[in-house]
């Protein structure tokens, strides 16, 4: 048998199959010695165990991460490195603490052919929706992020008002869109007044082209919505008249 070389730290090969090859993390300082990841030979799918410093369960519940048909490579939120324990980045840990309301989920699934859909003892995620959780998420941690530097200044302009500015309640980036997803906000919720501050934000440097695009399209999808409410309304008259024909015959040449 060979004897297999452990790094000091880092992630090692510890069994190589035909079907799979076994991955371990190893940290001689802290006596770490644990599984890592599976990636199979035959077919695109690897499996993470994320764990924690201390080398157990990183999380409460859910006990692997599988990638099916997808490399982990390509998805977002997710750590590629061992050196981290692997499992979900901080923009998409929070939906873990939601998942731990169904104790009995063992396993995150991400899928690139697969819909979305909650198991007894799993969770499949489209990758496509999964990484639109983790653009939506995204602002909110950035804007964590940014609460606590303006906490932190106003803090430091208490001991040293000459060299810090106060930084009040202002409108950040990524606020209205944040606020329009998460309260699904939808056109028939808004006001004219509504509509006319939006229009009243963009900015100048949109392209006037692309304005114009946006706005062309919408007109045609109106006016797509109106023929197929017309031609809905001959097709449910019952009375072959001339005057039908006529509204026919017009119809036809519009």
């Amino acid at each position: 048998m060979v004897k297999i070389k452990k790094p000091v730290k880092g992630e090692y090969c510890r069994e190589k199959t035909a079907i799979k090859n076994v991955f371990f993390y190893s940290n001689k300082k802290d006596n770490l010695d644990v599984k890592s990841r599976e990636v199979y030979n035959k077919k695109l799918l690897e499996i993470h165990f994320p764990f924690s410093r201390d080398g157990n369960q990183k999380y409460k519940y859910i006990e692997t991460i599988e990638f099916d048909n997808i490399s982990s490579g390509d998805v977002k939120g997710v750590y590629k490195s061992a050196n981290f324990g692997l499992g979900f980045t901080k923009n998409l840990s929070p939906i873990i603490y939601e998942l731990e309301k169904y104790p009995s989920i063992k396993k995150i699934i991400i899928s690139s052919s697969k819909d979305s859909k909650i198991n007894r003892f799993n969770i499949v995620f489209n990758f496509k929706d999964l990484e639109k959780l983790f653009y939506t998420l995204e602002p909110f941690k950035k804007k964590q992020s940014n609460n606590l530097k303006k906490i932190s200044n106003n803090e430091l302009h208490k001991i040293f008002p000459k060299k810090f500015k106060f930084k009040g309640d202002g409108y950040s980036k990524n606020d209205l869109s944040l606020y329009i997803k998460t309260n699904q906000i939808s056109q028939k919720d808004m006001s004219q007044s509504d509509v006319d501050s939006i229009i009243d934000l963009i900015p100048e440097k949109i392209n006037e082209y692309s304005i114009l695009y946006l706005a062309d399209e919408k007109i045609n999808h109106l006016k797509l919505e109106k023929i197929k409410n017309d031609f809905k309304k001959l097709n449910d008259q019952k009375t072959d008249t001339k005057q039908l024909e006529n509204k026919c015959q017009i119809f036809l040449v519009l």
